[in-house]
């Protein structure tokens, strides 16, 4: 009975006293050797990883537009390619529906895409200027 305790009790020191193993899907990749070391340098921005494209204005604007076109696509009625309100309440969009009264300057009740974008290059503080991805 002791014998069985005491060979529980090591096992179960040794699982915890083991370093723990990083998997490549879990693991970010400063850390992927494992262990951070004291002293090291955790200010610095980690260089990108091979094969990641270079942060262009253009690479940047076309992922905001064809994000907030798939957001719209979603709440957007399929036949008219037009969004109300209750339709981003639907999908989810809650920034869309808090927004809508100023988006829908006309106040018809339905606003296009481009709608949206003109709200958006209206209130940004950013000189990019938000235009529909060519192709979509």
């Amino acid at each position: 009975m002791m014998m069985r305790a005491l060979r529980n009790f090591s096992l179960l020191a040794a699982v915890m006293m083991a370093p723990a193993v990083l998997t490549p899907a879990f693991a970010t990749p400063a850390l992927q050797g494992g262990f951070v070391r004291v002293g090291e340098r955790l200010d610095r921005v980690p260089p990108p990883a091979p094969g990641t494209p270079s942060l262009t204005p253009d690479l940047t604007q076309s992922t905001i537009v064809s994000h907030l076109q798939t957001l719209f696509d979603k709440a957007a009625n399929p036949s008219t390619h037009l969004m109300t309100k209750q339709g981003a309440l639907s999908s989810g969009w809650g920034w869309a529906a808090s927004h809508f009264g100023e988006i829908d300057r006309q106040n018809k009740g339905a606003v296009s895409f481009g709608d949206v974008l003109d709200y958006l290059n209206g209130h940004s503080n950013s000189p990019m200027i938000l235009r529909p991805v060519q192709g979509t």
